[in-house]
């Protein structure tokens, strides 16, 4: 079976990523994050699909799942969507696309990137430099078998991205300066 997680801005405005995860369930597609279907609290400003107090987990020990989950699914797939922004990726979806590139795994938007104003310079010029080679289609308006068939196929294939060994070492720099910001949040 075909494995994703979704990253994108998770959000109490906006519910198009928890749309986007029914659609790839009802088309036979394992998504292993969000674990949840909706926001179900909002913990130091982030909106949260668990509850730390009920689950007796941190939002580290969470993100440290969602890295490995990026390392060992077979496709990466982005809601990159935000309102009525099409394309939108913020500070922390760019820097799970970077680690899902170091990977290389194979990448799916919804539309063509565009950034917030928190994305590192850095981060941007990796994405972009390699944005030819990701998969760039709207999945929900697509019927479930062609979904499923379009997503496993672009997943078989072998994808070698643009990458140096600088970038490569920025980016987990950054995913290990991000990470330590989330234990000081979670104390």
């Amino acid at each position: 079976m075909l494995t994703t997680q979704l990253g994108g801005k998770f959000s109490t405005e906006d519910s198009g990523l928890f749309t986007l995860k029914k659609v790839l369930l009802n088309a036979g597609i394992n998504v292993a994050y969000p674990t949840g279907n909706s926001i179900v609290t909002v913990q130091n400003g982030v909106p949260l699909t668990f509850d730390p107090k009920t689950e007796h987990r941190s939002f580290y020990e969470i993100e440290i799942d969602y890295l490995k989950s990026i390392k060992d699914s077979d496709i990466h797939i982005i809601h990159n969507k935000h309102i009525d922004n099409l394309g939108y990726i913020g500070e922390s979806a760019s820097v799970e696309l970077a680690y899902a590139l170091v990977h290389n795994k194979p990448v799916c938007l919804m539309y063509p990137p565009t950034f917030s104003d928190k994305v590192r310079d850095s981060i941007k010029q990796i994405i972009n430099k390699n944005a030819d080679l990701f998969l760039t289609t709207n999945l929900i308006v697509i019927n479930n078998d062609e979904l499923h068939n379009t997503l496993s196929d672009y997943a078989s294939k072998a994808i070698k991205y643009r990458l140096n060994v600088l970038e490569e070492i920025e980016i987990y720099n950054i995913i290990k300066k991000t990470l330590n910001s989330y234990i000081i949040r979670d104390v």
